[in-house]
C-alpha cells in the first residue's frame, strides 16, 4: 500500500481529500497549512515513511524545493474555475483572476461560455500576489478570486474574494500521479538496491565522481581498502577524501588514465588504478590489486594464443632403459617445484614429451606450454624472438616468446644453440624479474631447456651461461 502526505493550503481540500481516499487503497495524512506554515509541517513530518507528499499551488511548489521527496501539485483545471466563476453568475461588479499561468491562461473560454467579463493578472511567485491585487484594484476591480494568498491579500487590501477550491476530480487525479510516482521511485530504489549489491560483490574496488568532484558511489571493496564506510565517502568531496586516504593520482579527476602503485610503503602500494570518464562529465575509479592484474593479463594472453594444452602427461611414460623409473619418480617431484628443470640426453629418448609431462604436472599447468626452437630459429632473430626487441611496447608483450609462456611453461629446445647474449638475457630476468622494464609486471613462466649436449662442460668451457 502507498502512503501519501498531504498539506492542504484549507480546511475544505482536507475534509475532500479524506473523503476522497476512504474509497482508495491508499493511506493519507492530511494537514491543513498553506505556504511558509505548510512547509513546516512537511519539514516536521517524518518523510522518509511517506512516498510522496501532495498540496496545491505555492504551497507545492515551496515545499518541493525544500524537500527531497517526490512532490505532486493539486491541479487547478477548468471544473475548478468553472465551479468558482458560476457561483459568480449574476455579479453586477468588475471580477478579476489573479494567479499563476495555469490558473489564469484557460478563464477566457470558460468565462465567454458563462456570458461573463474577467480580468487576468497572472503572476510567477506569490511574491506578486500584493502588486497584482494593487493593479486589480486600481483598474475597478471589486472581486478577486484566485488561490489562499491571493484571497488573503486582496481582503486585506478591502477587496472581495472567492477562493478556487479544488474538486473531487483533481484530488483523484493528484493521486494517481503520486501513486506513478511512487512506483517510478520504488523501481529506482530496487535497481540501485541491485546495483549496489552487484558492485558490493566485486572484489575491485569502484568509486564514482559526478561533475562537481562529489563521490557518488563507493562499494564495499573500495570502503575496504580505504578504511571508510560507503556513508561516510559517498558526498564527500573528491579532493577532500584523497587527501585524507593519502591518495595522490597522477592526474585531475575526467581523465583517462591507468597507474599502478609500486612502493609498498605507499598508501595503495601494490595495486593498480584506472580512470575512466563517462559522458555525463562522471569519472569512475576502478581500484585492482596488481596480482589480479597480472592474473586477467595471463587469461587473456591464454586466450589469444588459443593454445591446446601440450597432450603428454606422466601416465603415458614406461620406463625404458633411457627413461628409468627413478627418472620419472624425480621429475614427478621435481614438477612440483618452479625451479629451472634442464633435461639431458640423445636424439629421439622424449624430452619434449618429458617436458609436456612436467607442465601438465605442475602449479603452472592451467599456463601456456610454449616450446622455442634455438636449433631452427636464426641467431639474429633469437632475442626479438624471444623478447620482442626492436618492437613497440604493446607488440613486444604481445609477441615474444616470454610474455607468450606467461603463467605457464617456456621450453627452449637445444638450449646450447640459442645465442650467448639471449642466454644472458634470459638467466637475468629470472634471478631478477622487477628489472624487466615491463609496464605492469615481468612476465612469470617456468623455464624447461633440454639439450643433446653436455651442458656443465660447455659452461666450463664459457660456452654456455649457467646461473
Amino acid at each position: 500500500m502507498f502512503k501519501f502526505l498531504l498539506i492542504a493550503p484549507y480546511q475544505g481540500l482536507k475534509d475532500l481529500a479524506e473523503n476522497v481516499a476512504s474509497n482508495l487503497p491508499y493511506e493519507l495524512d492530511v494537514k491543513v497549512g498553506d505556504l511558509q506554515q505548510g512547509l513546516i509541517l512537511a519539514q516536521a513530518s517524518e518523510l522518509q515513511k511517506y512516498d510522496a507528499v501532495i498540496s496545491r499551488g505555492g504551497t507545492a511548489n515551496l515545499i518541493r524545493q525544500h524537500l527531497n521527496i517526490p512532490v505532486v501539485e493539486i491541479p487547478v483545471n477548468g471544473y475548478d474555475i468553472l465551479r468558482a466563476l458560476t457561483f459568480l453568475k449574476g455579479y453586477r461588479g468588475k471580477v478579476g483572476i489573479i494567479g499563476f499561468p495555469n490558473v489564469v491562461d484557460g478563464v477566457d473560454t470558460i468565462a465567454e461560455l458563462l456570458d461573463m467579463r474577467v480580468k487576468k493578472f497572472t503572476i510567477h511567485h506569490e511574491s506578486e500576489a500584493g502588486e497584482a491585487v494593487k493593479k486589480a484594484r486600481e483598474q475597478g476591480v471589486n472581486l478577486v478570486i484566485g488561490d489562499v494568498i491571493t484571497v488573503s491579500t486582496a481582503e486585506s487590501h478591502g477587496l472581495k474574494a472567492v477562493l478556487i477550491t479544488s474538486g473531487r476530480e483533481a484530488v483523484l487525479e493528484a493521486l494517481e500521479r503520486a501513486k506513478e510516482l511512487a512506483i517510478q521511485q520504488r523501481e529506482k530504489r530496487r535497481e540501485a538496491t541491485f546495483s549496489k549489491q552487484v558492485l558490493d560483490e566485486l572484489k575491485s574496488g569502484i568509486m564514482v565522481v559526478d561533475e562537481e568532484g562529489r563521490i557518488r558511489v563507493c562499494n564495499r571493496a573500495a570502503s575496504e581498502l580505504f578504511g571508510v564506510s560507503a556513508g561516510q565517502a559517498e558526498n564527500m568531496a573528491w579532493r577532500e577524501f584523497a587527501g585524507r586516504v593519502g591518495l595522490s593520482l597522477p592526474v585531475e579527476a575526467g581523465a583517462s588514465f591507468t597507474h599502478a602503485f609500486a612502493d609498498p610503503e605507499r598508501p595503495l602500494g601494490g595495486w593498480v588504478v584506472c580512470g575512466s570518464p563517462m559522458n555525463n562529465g562522471w569519472t569512475i575509479y576502478q581500484f585492482h590489486k596488481r596480482e589480479d592484474v597480472i592474473a586477467w593479463h595471463r587469461m587473456i594472453k591464454r586466450a589469444q594464443l588459443n593454445a591446446a594444452p601440450p597432450p603428454t602427461h606422466f601416465q603415458h611414460f614406461v620406463a625404458t632403459e633411457y627413461l628409468k623409473a627413478a627418472y620419472l619418480d624425480n621429475a614427478q617431484k621435481w614438477s612440483e617445484l618452479s625451479d629451472p628443470i634442464a633435461i639431458l640426453g640423445e636424439t629421439g629418448t622424449g624430452k619434449r614429451s618429458l617436458a609436456e609431462a612436467i607442465h601438465n604436472r605442475s602449479p603452472n599447468r592451467e599456463g601456456p606450454f610454449v616450446c622455442f626452437q634455438a636449433a631452427v630459429a636464426p641467431p639474429e632473430k633469437q632475442m626479438e624472438m624471444l623478447f620482442g626487441y626492436g618492437r613497440e611496447a604493446e607488440e613486444a608483450e604481445r609477441t615474444a616468446m616470454v610474455w607468450q609462456a606467461d603463467g605457464g611453461t617456456l621450453y627452449i629446445e637445444n638450449v646450447d644453440s640459442l645465442q650467448k647474449q639471449a642466454q644472458k638475457r634470459l638467466a637475468e630476468m629470472l634471478e631478477h624479474p622487477e628489472d624487466a622494464g615491463c609496464r605492469i609486471g615481468a612476465p612469470s613462466f617456468r623455464l624447461i631447456v633440454s639439450s643433446t649436449e653436455d651442458l656443465a662442460r660447455k659452461a666450463k668451457e664459457g660456452e654456455f651461461e649457467q646461473k
